[in-house]
């Protein structure tokens, strides 16, 4: 994923990292940052998740911000948002920061909210996509530090997809995590997104 990144953002296009969520995106981002010594001075980074209070709402929003961060530091040489997909009218902020050719912009989204359609709809040309994936069987053995057995492939297809399951101390606390996750991606992700009316027959398909 980092040579992936480094690889695209040494062109004039927009680098965007799609995925479910909580798969990592936001941390690969930052490693790529930290593995090229980049400083984070010369970052505009926002996490929409981070943004608590929902000031930044739009691309207006987004751009104020922008110009307070020039005003206070300088023109940075990275732009990079994480979740972009929950700033309304994204896209004007990216295609305006685009068209001044000042900056290398990294943009992370759930990708379902951020289909290659879509995309290709807000930044016809402007775009260099790739998506991150959890973890597979072996990704997770490795990440876990356990061996290939029966007892950890068990636990894999259970709970070990996405990393900070793996993190987390106990079986209830990953499963709590999980129900959450998957809450999330229905409701917010499917549910509300195509405005499905039979939430009931939804939860069935999920759970067959």
């Amino acid at each position: 994923y980092i040579k992936k990144i480094e690889e695209f953002s040494d062109t004039k296009n927009i680098t965007i990292i799609t995925g479910q969520r909580r798969v990592g995106k936001s941390f690969v981002v930052v490693w790529f940052l930290k593995k090229n010594k980049i400083n984070i001075k010369n970052c505009f980074y926002l996490n929409k998740e981070f943004d608590i209070k929902n000031d930044i709402k739009n691309a207006k929003d987004l751009n104020k911000l922008f110009e307070a961060y020039k005003k206070q530091y300088k023109d940075p040489e990275y732009i990079i948002i994480d979740e972009i997909q929950d700033i309304k009218d994204w896209e004007f902020f990216v295609r305006w920061m685009y068209a001044s050719k000042k900056y290398k912009i990294i943009i992370t989204g759930s990708n379902s909210k951020l289909f290659s359609s879509e995309l290709s709809t807000f930044l016809t040309g402007r775009f260099l996509s790739f998506e991150v994936f959890s973890f597979t069987y072996k990704e997770f053995l490795w990440f876990a530090k356990k061996k290939k057995s029966k007892e950890s492939f068990i636990e894999y297809a259970n709970f070990g997809w996405l990393p900070e399951i793996i993190l987390q101390k106990n079986d209830l606390l990953k499963s709590h995590y999980l129900k959450s996750t998957i809450d999330t991606m229905i409701y917010q992700d499917i549910i509300k997104r195509y405005e499905v009316k039979n939430q009931d027959l939804a939860e069935k398909i999920l759970k067959f």
